[in-house]
């Protein structure tokens, strides 16, 4: 190969190792700060203009009530680092418009347990105080209203988030991006296996014998990095994290490792 040929491998090695290393592992470097939101039931257990209507009182603290909703909602951090409680500029708050009247807020259940969510309420509106949520932590409030229901308002400011989100249609979502992850994956060890064997080619054979159109390679791992990095950021949706340290391993040891079995191989089989 004359000198300029070597360059361009050289460079067009570069930048595809580079893309697909990028591609894979890049999410898992990104901090960001996401608290998500779902509605989980909307449930109507009591109602005063049941056929028991003439037989049932609903009372509560001494009031009575002519019907009674239980909504349970859940908040997490959907994000990829903790939300500290010096991140919140204003409380959390959960606001009913007119119609509804809260009677009643419990704080149904907090993974892990023990997450000291401390709020308050008044007719309409719910107050969270500032807490710390480290990524994954979630909790779930069950609200007791009266009235005609309507999907409350969430408000509040958070340091680097940029909306409080509602995830919708949860399992769907959550069986769509569980997909996307093996998808990602796949995608990631295709990435590392034909990075390896450019290597292989590149570093241990005779590079006339294969993939000499380097340019080719390089538009081919541009299009597949764009996909992967696409679908590696969808699986952040659901929290699907490597640990940083495996990264780092499977960056400077997998690939060539595996571009050298990949020499191996080839050898054997020229041998026979």
């Amino acid at each position: 190969m004359t000198i300029s040929e070597n360059i361009r491998w050289t460079i067009g090695l570069f930048i595809t190792i580079s893309l697909s290393l990028y591609a894979i592992y890049y999410p898992n470097f990104h901090t960001s700060k996401k608290l998500n939101y779902r509605f989980i039931s909307f449930d109507k257990p009591i109602n005063k203009d049941s056929a028991l209507k003439n037989e049932l009182k609903i009372v509560y603290q001494g009031k009575e009530l002519d019907n009674l909703y239980s909504v349970l909602m859940e908040f997490q951090n959907a994000g990829s680092t903790a939300i500290a409680s010096q991140d919140f500029e204003t409380a959390l708050t959960i606001n009913f418009d007119s119609l509804s009247k809260i009677v009643n807020v419990n704080i149904a259940r907090t993974i892990p347990e023990k997450i000291p969510v401390l709020l308050n309420h008044n007719d309409s509106t719910i107050i969270i105080k500032p807490l710390l949520l480290n990524v994954n932590d979630k909790f779930l409030l069950q609200i007791f209203l009266t009235g005609d229901l309507e999907l409350p308002s969430i408000n509040g400011r958070i340091i680097g988030v940029n909306q409080i989100s509602e995830v919708k249609e949860y399992s769907v979502q959550y069986k769509k991006n569980s997909f996307l992850i093996w998808l990602d994956g796949i995608s990631g060890f295709l990435l590392v296996i034909l990075s390896a064997m450019l290597i292989a080619i590149y570093f241990f054979e005779n590079r006339t014998i294969a993939f000499r159109n380097g340019e080719f390679i390089i538009c081919y791992f541009i299009l597949f990095n764009g996909g992967a990095a696409l679908v590696a950021n969808w699986g952040q949706d659901v929290n699907f994290m490597i640990p940083k340290w495996l990264t780092i391993v499977l960056a400077f040891s997998i690939i060539p490792l595996v571009g050298w079995i990949f020499y191996k191989f080839r050898a054997k089989k020229r041998l026979s």
